[in-house]
């Protein structure tokens, strides 16, 4: 081999070398930092734990969403799908949040209005809030 190409070989090599430490080193930071977040996240998630333990074990009973939508449904005898429907059959309503996605729109009653994330209305608050 000429000295020519061992310099050249010897050239890529050292630039190959270089790419790879730094890769290398970006990686390193990169697992610090996950390290870090998944500390932080485990401690979070252990103190929502202890939290859940402690409302589920107290002594006043709690009444689940769910069940207070059956209760609602089923012992007030509230058709519950004529609600979802008398909110989502203004076309005004549907048509604002067509176009405009995300955000608080008035609903036709004017005293409510309804929050969109991501296509789903996900509360209902009323008109000064």
């Amino acid at each position: 081999m000429s000295r020519l190409r061992q310099r050249e070989e010897l050239k890529q090599l050292e630039s190959l070398h270089a790419r790879l430490v730094g890769k290398i080193s970006g990686l390193e930071v990169q697992q610090n930092e996950t390290k870090k977040e998944l500390s932080t996240l485990k401690q979070e998630l252990n103190s929502v734990n202890q939290k859940i333990s402690a409302l589920k074990h107290q002594s006043e009973l709690i009444m689940s969403e769910h069940a207070i939508l059956r209760y609602v449904e089923r012992v007030l005898k509230i058709d519950l799908d004529s609600l979802v429907t008398s909110i989502v059959e203004d076309s005004d309503l549907l048509l604002q949040i067509e176009t405009l996605g995300n955000g608080t729109y008035p609903m036709k009653n004017g005293d409510y209005k309804v929050v969109v994330k991501n296509n789903v209305i996900i509360t209902v608050v009323g008109k000064d809030s």
